[in-house]
């Protein structure tokens, strides 16, 4: 799925005991992914508001009965951080049995794919193809627009100027956290 930071991501977690017997005292253990963080109060157990313990990036679900046969369901919400850059980023969650002092599940992973946001994280160029007809670099009075004049950028992409000479880009460079972008 694709996000973009400030955005609010749904969590659905679902454990299914296959042993044939009930499984008591486990922990639902959920590491998130940094620069992500729990919305306090959305998370449910079987439709039953219920509060995670939080260690850093941890979130555990403590004394959670596994029922044979029967889905245990936990629901949350995360929000992505003003600091996370673009990229993916996994959420890991797994069954820890208190009783046995292991893993008693795989360790399932979901990935969302944070991207720019179109209003804040994405520049726009837009220009105009003229005439210039004194050669000063500006567009004149009397120095007309080209109509259809083709504009081509280093990426190879192609764009025609509408009937007065104006072209516009949108989202034209995304720029890198650490060093910016050209266009």
């Amino acid at each position: 799925v694709n996000v973009t930071r400030g955005q609010l991501v749904p969590y659905t977690i679902t454990a299914v005991n296959n042993v044939g017997g009930t499984l008591a005292d486990n922990d639902i253990v959920d590491t998130i992914p940094p620069g992500f963080k729990y919305v306090a109060g959305s998370a449910t157990l079987n439709n039953i508001k219920v509060e995670p313990t939080i260690t850093g990036r941890e979130l555990r679900w403590s004394t959670v009965s596994l029922p044979a046969g029967t889905p245990v369901v936990l629901k949350m919400l995360l929000i992505i951080g003003s600091g996370v850059g673009e990229g993916e980023y996994v959420n890991q969650v797994y069954v820890f049995n208190n009783t046995l002092g292991t893993i008693a599940s795989e360790i399932a992973r979901a990935t969302v794919r944070v991207v720019p946001d179109p209003t804040f994280d994405c520049s726009d160029v837009i220009g105009k193809v003229f005439n210039d007809l004194n050669g000063n670099g500006y567009q004149d009075p009397g120095e007309p627009g080209l109509p259809g004049a083709r504009v081509i950028t280093t990426r190879g992409l192609l764009i025609d100027t509408d009937k007065y000479g104006r072209y516009h880009i949108t989202c034209a460079a995304v720029p890198n956290r650490d060093r910016g972008s050209n266009f």
